[in-house]
């Protein structure tokens, strides 16, 4: 029970009145966290406004990028069709002229035959 006794007689902060050294203390803590305040809320908006322009922009571009690729495989597939079209045209070509060469199992046989 003396415990009980000694801590309601205690001095504590918080039975401790405000002083006007205190009151002026507590109230530049409290401006000075309000500015604090309002500037991180200005920096979260601006922080947002600026990706959501970065995104738009990203859009914009890789809509672009995508329209710019789809021209370019069409014009390579027709690039491709037509280059395919000359190859089978010169393979033609060539296939008529070329002498068909002699083959055979033994490699003397290729060989004149000379009487002696």
């Amino acid at each position: 029970m003396n415990k009980k006794e000694r801590s309601k007689n205690k001095v504590t902060k918080k039975s401790t009145p405000m002083t006007n050294i205190n009151k002026e203390r507590v109230e530049r803590a409290i401006n000075l966290s309000e500015r604090l305040e309002g500037k991180i809320s200005k920096s979260k908006q601006r922080a947002k406004m600026v990706q959501t322009t970065r995104k738009a922009n990203w859009d914009v571009i890789n809509s672009e990028v995508k329209i710019h690729t789809e021209t370019l495989e069409a014009a390579t597939d027709d690039k491709d069709s037509e280059k395919l079209q000359e190859d089978s045209m010169v393979d033609d070509f060539y296939e008529v002229e070329k002498p068909k060469i002699q083959t055979a199992k033994n490699a003397f046989a290729l060989l004149d035959e000379v009487e002696l």
